[in-house]
């Protein structure tokens, strides 16, 4: 008999993460009073525009809603972290534009967040995968938290980082006690990874950050889901059909037709993601920001030419 695996996984990471993160700042102030948090309106912002995010992902996984419904309280929950006038205001020389007007950044940043938030729902497609792939871009942005001192933001995602491992440890491995996270979890990781990457590009911004840290190398953190959901969205549009329409496009969708594993589908996507990271911060410092920029979205066309490619080979063989 078939058992029905529950898909309200990440029900559970609101409380543990919050738990979690304010047991151990407790902790941490203790020992060390002159650590350095975010200013408070900031937090209250954040942790409203999670709440906000976690009760959207429970109702869609609970009844459904609408794509539009989704949307609006997904913008207003954006807007939430840019009122204290956090956005990105520097282009960094990407395609000649440094320096941009509030006018023009505020509505790029609040597009571009939940352009990515959503980017982390849509590819929990198979068993471990946004779970795997947060876990890396967590892991990256304490790491560039701690280098620049921002230790309170660091603790956040690595409390984070301490319940996704044990998610992923049962969403992958688990036999009889299997779970999915669904969106009240995909939504939610979405949102703390873009509200930490938006932090650090604050913070470089205000020239607090090494030189291998630019906009394209914070991208790269994130780069395999967004990317993946940029290409689907635009084929969806070019064939005419809803960008919102779900399909079989994305590219974990072409590694099962491979004949891959669900565990390797994740973890191969998982080295993906982190050698764009490696290779991003690698560059900063060394390749023209906009020829990085550039390199990436090749480097992404080309493994998606090769694997429809290898689709088309193996459909072949089966005739």
């Amino acid at each position: 008999m078939c058992q029905k695996i529950p898909r309200l996984g990440g029900l559970a990471f609101y409380p543990a993460i919050l738990i979690a993160y304010w047991v151990m700042r407790g902790l941490l102030s203790l020992f060390d009073s002159h650590l350095v948090g975010l200013p408070v309106e900031e937090m209250l912002f954040f942790f409203a525009g999670i709440t906000i995010v976690y009760y959207i992902g429970i109702a869609d996984d609970v009844i459904g809603l609408s794509y539009k419904s989704k949307f609006i309280y997904q913008f207003l929950a954006v807007i939430l972290l840019v009122l204290p006038l956090n956005y990105i205001s520097d282009w960094q020389g990407i395609f000649g534009v440094y320096h941009i007007p509030a006018w023009i950044g505020i509505p790029f940043t609040v597009v571009l967040i939940v352009a990515l938030i959503n980017s982390f729902n849509l590819i929990d497609g198979v068993d471990g995968l946004c779970a795997g792939l947060s876990m890396i871009s967590l892991a990256l942005l304490s790491g560039l938290c701690i280098h620049t001192g921002s230790i309170y933001l660091a603790l956040l995602g690595i409390c984070a980082l301490g319940v996704l491992a044990v998610f992923f440890f049962y969403n992958v491995f688990g036999r009889r006690m299997k779970i999915f996270m669904g969106d009240s979890g995909s939504l939610l990781l979405g949102y703390l990874i873009a509200f930490m990457a938006l932090e650090v590009v604050v913070n470089m911004q205000q020239h607090t950050t090494p030189d291998y840290v630019t906009l394209v190398s914070i991208l790269g953190i994130v780069f395999v889901p967004l990317a993946d959901m940029s290409r689907v969205f635009i084929q969806r549009l070019l064939h005419r059909v809803s960008p919102f329409k779900p399909d079989k496009r994305h590219i974990h969708h072409k590694l099962l037709q491979l004949g891959l594993s669900h565990v390797q589908c994740t973890l191969l996507l998982m080295l993906i993601q982190v050698i764009f990271a490696i290779a991003n911060f690698w560059m900063a410092p060394r390749v023209n920001i906009t020829l990085a920029l550039i390199i990436n979205f090749i480097a992404i066309a080309l493994l998606i030419v090769f694997l429809n490619w290898r689709i088309a080979r193996r459909e072949l063989r089966w005739l």
